[in-house]
């Protein structure tokens, strides 16, 4: 047998040799002018987690003793989480050595898509690691066994007593430790195991939250602009039915009346405004980019919502900001989320997914699937037709992903009559920034930092790609019917800030301007750049007012083709989570870790070199509670998923049949059983549409929370019985322009006991 304080000192050790050599690394950055009793005293809380995860596991053996009898099973069990505890922590610390970023919780979403981060781990000198790791976690775990099986479990009271103390006095270290320290110190089994006990927490308390952010629903900031909406429901603060868009045009794109443009959505990877040429880059990288923005509306103050490419797909798939939590959005089907796809796939589009990496990173073929697009095309597909093209870790280069898209618009254009809607994502300006061989490197001169000098290259690349897939299609007579939708997932810093080479880190332009350029032949009379603000919450708008879309949605931008004056709003949830706002030419930066702001007048400033905070404190409080608002309450809705009705199996259905209206009853009730569930049912200006075949279509639907009637003139009093009787969930109605008189809609008012909103003709609206 082996003595108790014996064994947790050998258990010990190698975690303390992770916080003496790696994690301590933070003290010299964060304590170098304090005293050194300052480091003496983190370093002692941060040693009693360690203490408490070896008292976890011993306690687990002592939990086990009383279910198994056969001792050597116990002992096994317990080498193998205790290794597997081990490995996180290891990993974790060599993580933070050589990015600065803690191994959290959520990141084990890329478990299922590690192969991918292969060229970025050689890249960084890392790779060594995954051998060394294979021969010393066999090594542990034979010499972990050999310790339990050692191990006597005759003190049980010590055992408690010491639990609780370290159990205690780790707790306390998350409430007295500044966060910006706790973050680099604390034992990453025990910092994991504290998320989750938050998400916990706030699991428990969603709905206590969501009242008591309700309120925030009002506020301007939250508001769009410039459109014609009602909202839906109290319960989905955010849900409304678009049906129209007001206001100054500062685009003009020349659609043929009632036409469905074919649209391209083109996400360059880390494509940063800052070295886009026509934007003001000092290299020379973009000429294509530059060449074409000539030729369309560029936007010279657009941003990123967030600072990864699945957080740019939330923003703008879905026109909300991503989760304000460092859990992955693409991992996470389960929202009821109401996508740019499905909208456009119910106005008749073939939604297609185009991706030059590998679907199966995180998640992708089932979120992209569950969320309106019908044909997924990932790296393997690519593959298959251009079996020659190089490979990195992370996918093909995009010039093949370029022109396999381009055949595939070719191919669909001249085979059919539906509109296309296409959504691209290249991938070979991501790290570690990999050249294919085949390109010629441009002459960059100046340049002292060998990364940056690698992004460039793959950043000119991939114009060069561009270049290729708009002429492939302009050779092809393609264009004309296509309106491009050309940005930045994110940007990418290159040190700029206090030498950060992290996406995670920070929330300075460098990590968040992108440019935005629409373009389309042939449309835009009068190309031009535009300085207002934006952002990709603002793309659902803009295409819905582009092909004069109604539909229900979430969105919460504005459409960028009018004039407005926008707030845009960012995040960075990872390491000491970030959380900031740009306003006009002033930009707030949050960090929430440790309670500091920063405010910077872009205008005089474009570098963020000159914090003006303290200068200007009433504008800073300000835009610190609009961010602490703004993120408060979409916090409270992903923690509550009050986006849409998402409790039946499928998508929200929404049923619009204004345009039918020369069909017979027959026909109405022949076409409305194509669907078994509908949400939204429009019947404005059905002119044939009667009092019997309105409650025929009603009966099945109980479940009907919006109805448009407006115009509807061959119907009575008789049908807004009908609706009370058969509509019990409803909430909306417009009668507008109806036979209705005032005293059948108040009598109707009072007998639809969940109806919220009602719109009558003289364009007032009655509140239930």
């Amino acid at each position: 047998m082996v003595s108790l304080w014996h064994s947790v000192l050998i258990l010990l050790a190698p975690l303390f040799l992770i916080r003496s050599f790696i994690l301590n690394r933070a003290l010299k950055r964060f304590c170098s002018e304090k005293s050194y009793g300052y480091k003496i005293f983190y370093f002692f809380f941060g040693s009693f987690q360690d203490v408490l995860v070896i008292f976890q596991v011993i306690f687990l053996g002592l939990l086990l003793k009383n279910f198994i009898e056969v001792s050597s099973v116990i002992h096994g069990v317990l080498s193998l989480i205790y290794t597997a505890i081990i490995l996180d922590c290891f990993v974790d610390a060599f993580l933070y050595h050589s990015t600065q970023l803690r191994l959290e919780a959520p990141f084990l979403a890329f478990t299922s898509g590690i192969k991918c981060f292969w060229d970025s781990a050689k890249e960084r000198k890392i790779a060594w690691l995954f051998p060394l790791l294979g021969i010393g976690l066999t090594v542990a775990l034979a010499f972990f066994y050999v310790v339990f099986e050692r191990f006597s479990y005759d003190y049980t009271n010590i055992l408690f007593l010491a639990s609780f103390v370290s159990l205690g006095l780790s707790v306390l270290s998350q409430f007295i430790i500044p966060k910006k320290i706790s973050y680099g110190l604390d034992n990453a089994f025990f910092a994991q195991q504290w998320w989750l006990i938050k998400r916990l927490y706030y699991f428990l308390r969603r709905i206590s939250f969501f009242k008591k952010f309700q309120g925030h629903a009002k506020k301007e900031i939250l508001q769009p602009s410039n459109e014609k909406y009602f909202s839906l429901s109290s319960r989905y603060p955010l849900l409304k039915y678009t049906s129209g868009f007001y206001g100054e045009k500062q685009c003009e794109i020349n659609l043929e009346e009632g036409s469905s443009p074919h649209i391209v959505l083109l996400f360059l990877e880390s494509f940063r405004a800052k070295d886009v040429g026509s934007l003001g880059g000092s290299y020379n990288v973009t000429p294509n980019f530059d060449n074409l923005a000539k030729q369309g509306y560029l936007f010279s103050n657009f941003y990123a919502n967030s600072v990864k490419t699945t957080r740019a797909v939330s923003s703008t798939l879905f026109g909300i900001p991503s989760d304000i939590n460092s859990s992955e959005i693409s991992s996470r089907i389960d929202m009821p989320f109401i996508s740019l796809a499905y909208l456009l796939s119910k106005h008749g589009y073939k939604t297609l997914y185009h991706h030059n990496g590998l679907l199966e990173f995180e998640n992708q073929i089932e979120f992209f699937s569950s969320y309106g697009y019908q044909e997924l095309i990932g790296r393997d597909e690519i593959i298959k037709k251009y079996p020659y093209a190089p490979l990195t870790s992370w996918g093909v280069h995009d010039e093949y992903l370029m022109n396999y898209s381009a055949s595939k618009i070719e191919q669909h254009i001249n085979s059919s009559s539906q509109p296309l809607f296409m959504t691209m994502f290249t991938i070979s300006n991501h790290h570690p920034w990999t050249l294919p061989e085949s390109m010629r490197k441009t002459c960059l001169e100046g340049i002292a930092d060998e990364r940056y000098e690698k992004f460039l290259y793959t950043m000119n690349y991939s114009d060069y790609a561009l270049g290729q897939f708009i002429s492939k299609l302009r050779e092809k007579k393609l264009t004309k019917d296509i309106v491009f939708f050309i940005l930045g997932d994110h940007g990418y810093p290159m040190g700029e800030h206090l030498n950060n080479h992290i996406e995670q880190r920070y929330l300075y332009d460098e990590n968040l301007k992108v440019p935005l350029l629409v373009l389309s032949d042939g449309k835009i009379k009068t190309p031009k750049v535009i300085d207002d603000l934006g952002s990709q919450i603002d793309l659902i708008p803009t295409i819905m007012d582009l092909c004069n879309l109604k539909g229900l949605n979430h969105a919460r931008g504005t459409s960028l083709l009018r004039k407005a004056k926008r707030q845009v709003f960012f995040h960075n949830p990872y390491a000491y989570r970030f959380y900031g706002t740009r306003k006009g030419s002033y930009k707030l930066i949050y960090t929430k870790s440790s309670n500091e702001i920063e405010l910077y007048d872009l205008t005089l400033d474009p570098e963020e070199k000159n914090d003006i905070s303290k200068k200007m404190p009433n504008l800073a409080f300000q835009y610190l509670q609009d961010v602490k608002d703004y993120h408060e309450y979409y916090k409270s809705l992903y923690d509550s998923k009050r986006f849409s009705p998402f409790e039946l199996e499928g998508r929200v259905a929404i049923v619009d049949f204004s345009k039918l209206s020369k069909y017979s009853s027959n026909r109405l009730l022949s076409e409305i059983k194509k669907y078994p569930f509908i949400l939204h049912l429009d019947l404005s200006h059905c002119d044939l549409l009667t009092d019997e075949t309105l409650e025929s279509m009603l009966k099945p639907h109980s479940e009907i929370q919006s109805l448009n009637l407006a115009n509807c003139h061959m119907l009575t009093s008789t049908s807004l019985k009908g609706i009370a009787k058969h509509c019990l969930n409803l909430k909306f109605i417009d009668v507008s322009n109806c036979m209705f008189s005032d005293e059948d809609i108040d009598g109707f008012s009072k007998n639809a006991l969940q109806l919220e909103k009602l719109k009558k003709s003289d364009k007032k609206q009655k509140y239930h």
